[in-house]
């Protein structure tokens, strides 16, 4: 049996540019699970982002890389909350 080498493709970003994909809408109102696994080339970035308004205003998660430290920072209505890691 002959090992082939594995295709994985990893993307890459150049700081000028990103992913779009549709809202995520209603269907994750009650439970939302993510998983990402990252290298990051910066020690600032935008890596996941979900808001209802293309402003940045109203409710939103965030998931960022801010002076080398991962942000999670949320607004379902009450107030912004950040946590760092």
């Amino acid at each position: 049996m002959t090992n082939l080498p594995s295709l994985t493709q990893v993307p890459s970003f150049n700081g000028s540019s990103h992913l779009v994909f549709p809202a995520l809408g209603g269907s994750v109102l009650s439970w939302l699970e993510v998983e990402l696994v990252f290298r990051a080339a910066s020690t600032e970035g935008v890596l996941l982002y979900e808001g209802h308004r293309s402003d940045g205003t109203g409710d939103f998660i965030a998931l960022t890389i801010a002076q080398a430290h991962v942000l999670f920072t949320i607004d379902l209505g009450s107030g912004v909350l950040t946590l760092r890691y």
